[in-house]
C-alpha cells in the first residue's frame, strides 16, 4: 500500500488561474512562495489539483498539503480579529491576509495552512475533515468552503507568515 507522506515545504501543492472554472494550472513550488501568488489581484486559486484544468468536483485529482480558511466576521457572528488569530495559532506555521470585504471594525480574512502530511481524502472525507478543523477553532468559518474544489480569488494584500509546526493531520 501507499503510505502517508510528509509535506515538504518546497513541494506546496496548488493551482491557479484567471478564469472561475477553467484552465487552472497545476502548481508546486515552495511555502515561502504561496503568499505571492494568493495575494495576487485577479487570480483564482485552491487547494487542489483538477483533471484537463477544469475545476469541477469530479475533477479533483485527490492528494493536497495546503488547507484555506475563510473568515468573514460580522455583526451577526463572533468577530474573531485577525491579530487574534495570529495568536490562536501562533505554534502553527501559516499565513494570513486580509480579503477584499475586510473593514476595521470587522476584519475579514483568510488562513492557509501546511498540513503535515500529504492526504489523498474522498469529497465527503474531505468536508467532515474540514468542518473538525472549523471545529477545532474559535474563528467563525465561511463553512461552506469544505469542498475540495473550493476556489478563492487572490486579492492585493500583505501576506503575514508566521513559522511553526505544521498543522497535524
Amino acid at each position: 500500500g501507499e503510505g502517508i507522506k510528509p509535506t515538504d515545504l518546497t513541494q506546496i501543492l496548488l493551482s491557479y488561474g484567471n478564469h472561475d472554472a477553467y484552465n487552472y494550472l497545476a502548481a508546486r513550488g515552495p511555502w515561502k512562495d504561496v503568499g505571492k501568488l494568493v495575494t495576487q489581484q485577479g487570480i483564482h486559486w485552491t487547494t487542489h489539483w483538477f483533471e484537463e484544468g477544469h475545476r469541477t468536483s469530479e475533477n479533483v485529482i485527490p492528494g493536497f498539503n495546503l488547507i484555506a480558511l475563510d473568515v468573514d466576521n460580522s455583526a451577526s457572528t463572533s468577530n474573531v480579529p485577525m491579530k487574534a488569530a495570529m495568536e490562536l495559532l501562533s505554534d502553527y506555521t501559516y499565513l494570513m491576509y486580509e480579503s477584499k470585504s475586510s473593514t476595521p471594525e470587522f476584519n475579514r480574512y483568510r488562513i492557509v495552512l501546511p498540513t503535515s502530511h500529504v492526504l489523498k481524502l474522498s469529497e465527503e472525507v474531505y468536508a467532515k475533515f474540514m468542518t473538525n478543523i472549523y471545529d477545532w477553532l474559535p474563528i467563525p468559518f465561511d463553512e461552506v468552503t469544505n469542498q475540495r474544489n473550493r476556489k478563492w480569488l487572490g486579492y492585493n494584500s500583505t501576506a503575514h507568515y508566521n513559522e511553526g509546526k505544521l498543522l497535524p493531520v
